[in-house]
């Protein structure tokens, strides 16, 4: 098991004064979500709805979701279980949270699970930057464990050497049972270098 902390330099703040929203599995996907009583029951409901900076998404703690999560070309949004115990995304033979093209996104207490070798050939967390000459910032992601998953469990990429992730923290999180565990793509971490120490891996990610 592979324990990952990144320390960052001057993370943007952002006031979380939007809309809260909520995904339950007693809840309904008709519903506008902007309640526990109105929530939401499916992930596939939350990956369509077009979310506006400064928003939440608070998913039951304790409850399990199928399928997977996909934020793209989004700025300003917290994902967060709800509760004492975090909620699990249980994805299968797919990624458990793809992020594409994103700024300012907090996700936090969450568990993802895929189905295990040979059945899955993805990441866990896919953090991507598909734009060139684009740099996205201000990414935390806080108290996850990730395992299960048939390419990395947390994977940060580029496909510009152009382009690229500032301002990124990961704390508190446990990668597992994954093959292998951790990738960082140097032209993905802008001005990155990376340290390795019993297990624990902290790249230092300057501005």
């Amino acid at each position: 098991m592979w324990v990952l902390a990144l320390a960052f330099s001057a993370w943007g703040q952002l006031c979380w004064a939007g809309q809260h929203y909520f995904v339950r599995l007693d809840g309904n996907d008709q519903h506008s979500g902007v309640s526990p009583a109105r929530a939401w029951r499916s992930l596939d409901r939350l990956n369509r709805q077009v979310f506006t900076r400064g928003d939440t998404v608070y998913l039951q703690g304790g409850a399990t979701f199928v399928g997977s999560i996909r934020i793209a070309d989004h700025a300003g949004l917290r994902l967060e279980g709800l509760g004492a115990a975090p909620a699990v995304i249980f994805s299968g033979e797919h990624a458990g949270l793809e992020l594409v093209n994103a700024s300012q996104v907090v996700v936090r207490h969450l568990h993802f699970r895929g189905s295990g070798s040979p059945h899955n050939h993805s990441h866990g967390l896919h953090i991507v930057a598909t734009r060139p000459a684009r740099h996205f910032r201000g990414l935390l992601f806080q108290h996850l464990d990730v395992s299960g998953y048939g390419l990395h469990g947390i994977c940060v990429s580029s496909l510009w050497a152009t382009a690229g992730f500032r301002d990124v923290r990961f704390n508190h999180i446990q990668s597992h049972h994954n093959i292998p565990t951790v990738c960082l793509d140097v032209m993905s971490l802008v001005a990155s270098s990376c340290g390795y120490n019993r297990g624990e891996i902290e790249p230092h990610v300057a501005q």
